[in-house]
């Protein structure tokens, strides 16, 4: 595909907020099950982890594809891509309004999650390659409070809607509604954008050619940067983060009398809006005050330890110190996810910014993977106290693989110039 991108910034900022307020809906959606655990659970048509199994199947399915969807984003044309993600999604969200069999769920959303396997790398393609060079950091920032609100509009829409299968009906109609918005956005933007080749760029880190003398194979830079133990920090992020944000109303109902299913709802929606106190703290210290992306991620990794251990508490102390703490864990998990952000933009140089966000969002996905069936049933066979201990640990092991993974970055950014 050739390379190509933006110069009239009207045109740029229209396409990133259609982009955003697209990529919100679609995480809406892809939510809907968490959102509706609370009350599934409660009218008991499904026990926690058999509605988790749901959304574990669709990112075990989701998880793998993000790898070949980043490989192609950066190959084919991004708005195919979102496209077949789109209308690929609607169908299945219209599917379960109509038929809320347990097996044709289980089959449908897992196809769901096949059909949107490149949607995120094309998004993040677009953001941080096709738009004008001076919206390209500010898009990769701002794009991260998409999922934030999306998850938000989860939530508030499980909490007012009177029944959990209609908000698979609005999903469907908003994602129809995107996709034929895109069908004529994208190719009005696409036909003003000039080829990369011979315009001066104004990259992040400084205008250096390329040298040619160095192996920049995918196999080779990834293994030397060391993006596989990246990987597994971001799956233990993403199963700490979007896990608490997905269990959050249900351990809160469960561990509290006067807390019902829609109270819970509505509590997560502070738990989860606290992850932008946390994505506007990154911004604030990257890059002047912690110009090292994987130091910038160690450091609120660390802030995040103290915060679940104190959630061990949880149904044993008051439940404003628990919405407390788990609002400072989403806060410093969420900032530690912007640094990752950063760090897939740094390979935009070698043309392999798609590439590297589709492999860290599969680790993300499969995070939720473990969260969603894992921590379930850790749940139902012991309890929330239990949780919250295993997730402590796994946030010690992941400081424990980002001091393994410092040196190999600081090397690596030295070699290749990025």
């Amino acid at each position: 595909m050739n390379k190509k991108h933006l110069n009239d910034h009207k045109i740029s900022f229209r396409l990133f907020v259609y982009v955003w307020l697209m990529y919100a809906v679609v995480y809406m959606t892809k939510n809907c099950f968490s959102g509706a655990m609370a009350s599934i659970v409660a009218e008991g048509i499904m026990t926690k982890s058999q509605t988790g199994l749901i959304t574990a199947l669709f990112y075990l399915a989701y998880a793998p594809l993000q790898i070949v969807g980043g490989r192609l984003a950066d190959r084919w044309r991004p708005d195919m891509l979102i496209i077949i993600g789109l209308l690929g999604a609607a169908t299945a969200n219209l599917i379960i309004y109509i038929n809320q069999n347990y097996y044709l769920m289980l089959v449908v959303w897992t196809l769901n999650a096949c059909l949107q396997f490149a949607l995120w790398p094309a998004i993040f393609k677009i953001v941080s390659s096709q738009l004008a060079h001076e919206h390209r950091i500010r898009g990769v920032y701002y794009i991260t409070f998409a999922s934030t609100f999306g998850l938000c509009l989860t939530f508030i829409l499980s909490a007012v809607m009177r029944r959990w299968q209609d908000n698979f009906l609005l999903s469907a109609i908003l994602l129809f509604i995107f996709a034929i918005g895109f069908l004529i956005i994208y190719p009005r933007a696409e036909k003003k954008m000039v080829p990369d080749d011979g315009i001066p760029a104004k990259p992040i880190h400084g205008d250096v050619e390329i040298d040619e003398t160095l192996d920049t194979s995918s196999k080779t830079m990834f293994k030397k940067c060391g993006l596989y133990l990246f990987v597994t920090v971001t799956v233990i992020r993403g199963l700490i983060e979007l896990g608490l944000k997905n269990i959050a109303p249900t351990l809160l109902m469960e561990s509290y009398d006067n807390i019902s299913p829609a109270i819970g709802n509505m509590l997560n929606i502070i738990i989860i809006l606290s992850g932008l106190v946390g994505m506007f703290t990154a911004k604030a210290v990257y890059p002047r005050r912690i110009p090292d992306i994987i130091k910038g991620m160690s450091l609120f990794t660390f802030l995040m330890l103290p915060m679940l251990l104190f959630t061990m508490l949880v149904g044993k102390i008051n439940v404003i110190f628990i919405i407390i703490s788990l609002s400072l864990t989403i806060a410093t998990a969420a900032a530690s996810g912007l640094f990752a952000q950063y760090y897939s933009m740094r390979f935009a140089k070698y043309g392999k910014n798609g590439e590297v966000a589709g492999i860290v969002n599969a680790g993300a996905a499969l995070g939720i993977v473990i969260q969603s069936y894992g921590i379930a049933l850790v749940a139902d066979l012991w309890n929330w106290t239990v949780v919250m201990g295993l997730l402590a640990v796994l946030c010690v092991i992941a400081l424990i693989l980002i001091a393994m993974i410092y040196p190999k970055w600081k090397k690596f950014i030295r070699e290749y110039d990025i």
